[in-house]
């Protein structure tokens, strides 16, 4: 069983390094599909093997945890538990947050007493434990919560320094602790971690497919603002990890300082004639756009990665408020009517000169993807 679901998560890894080419960087959004895709080649990597290395002074099953947690987020030492309690931790990284510690002292095979605790674990996440077996200290990654537990990768388990992957229930996580804590990297986007993206939105499977795919992130570490307008900056920058390109680009745009987080996504778009910019040489990176100006930016977009040519499409004369389409922004619409990637509304209103919202452009994008990169 184990080896089956390794294997899978391994194929999963595989195929997402292969479209996404992603390096996950410090204080940067990090999503849960780049952790267990990175978590899976890490496990092939060290299960079975000796761990014999001194990670920033720490050894055994802490050097291996921490030298995992740093891979994942870039972290260095998470933290040390205080000599003689082991069961949690102190001077933790500011990057990364306790979720919770339960204190020594409950009954072996109590299910209850860490449960509540341990359930709220996302693959990633750390777990500083007392052995109630060896009264010291235990350092574990999760690779995998569901109902009845937990699947860890940790080192040194048996005393042999050799690294292994291992299945806990609640029951079983009771038993081989006596005091226990939960550590969480901040800035981890979960599937469904948002608080303003609920499962009965519209664009619940958009914007959570969107975000794993680390194309677009959150406004904040809980919110994705779904109702918030989309800005120039945001649509280049969005393309930009779309088309997994990491070179430097510079831009001659006035208004473009160097240094902000849109900076090289601007330059890349003005490089690749993706965005011309106004005529008075500025790019205007806070200006909301429209959806037939979004539509506009990925048309241009497909056309460059070769997903689209000039000319046909869908009849736009279905939609009653078709007059408002601009000349120039026609030929982008059909095609993404055509494709299937926008749509109007049930009344038959395609809306081009309202403003395009974070939901619609996740909910865009999301489409773009499943139509023209899940086959490759």
């Amino acid at each position: 069983m184990k080896q089956r679901r390794i294997t899978a998560a391994l194929l999963c890894a595989i195929l997402l390094l292969s479209q996404c080419n992603f390096k996950i960087q410090a204080a940067s959004p990090v999503t849960q599909r780049q952790v267990e895709a990175q978590l899976a080649a890490l496990t092939e990597q060290y299960e079975s093997v000796a761990y014999t290395d001194n990670f920033n002074g720490a050894t055994q099953c802490k050097g291996f945890a921490d030298m995992i947690y740093d891979a994942l987020f870039h972290v260095g030492t998470i933290g040390i538990y205080p000599a003689g309690v082991y069961y949690y931790m102190e001077s933790v990284s500011a990057s990364t947050k306790e979720v919770g510690r339960v204190k020594p002292g409950y009954a072996a095979l109590d299910a209850s007493a860490v449960q509540p605790l341990l359930e709220q674990a996302c693959p990633g996440d750390y777990i500083q434990m007392r052995r109630r077996d060896r009264s010291y200290g235990h350092s574990m990654i999760v690779l995998e919560a569901n109902t009845t537990g937990l699947t860890v990768l940790h080192c040194n388990w048996r005393n042999d320094l050799t690294c292994s992957v291992n299945e806990f229930s609640w029951e079983d996580l009771s038993l081989i602790s006596d005091g226990i804590s939960l550590y969480h990297y901040k800035n981890y986007q979960t599937a469904g971690s948002f608080t303003d993206v609920t499962p009965d939105a519209w664009y619940y499977s958009y914007v959570t497919s969107i975000c794993q795919a680390g194309v677009m992130a959150g406004v904040s570490e809980t919110s994705f603002g779904p109702a918030e307008p989309m800005t120039r900056a945001m649509v280049v920058t969005v393309l930009y990890r779309l088309s997994q390109d990491t070179s430097t680009y510079q831009t001659t745009f006035t208004d473009v300082p160097a240094g902000t987080w849109y900076t090289n996504a601007v330059g890349w778009a003005q490089t690749y004639g993706l965005a011309a910019g106004y005529e008075n040489g500025m790019f205007c990176p806070n200006d909301k756009i429209t959806r037939e100006q979004f539509a506009a930016f990925l048309y241009r977009f497909a056309v460059f990665e070769g997903r689209a040519q000039a000319g046909g499409g869908s009849d736009l004369a279905v939609f009653n408020d078709v007059s408002q389409v601009s000349g120039w922004a026609y030929p982008a619409l059909q095609w993404a009517v055509a494709q299937k990637i926008i749509s109007g509304t049930p009344n038959g209103y395609l809306h081009p000169l309202a403003n395009a919202t974070r939901a619609e452009a996740a909910t865009i994008l999301a489409k773009y993807i499943s139509l023209f990169r899940v086959a490759e």
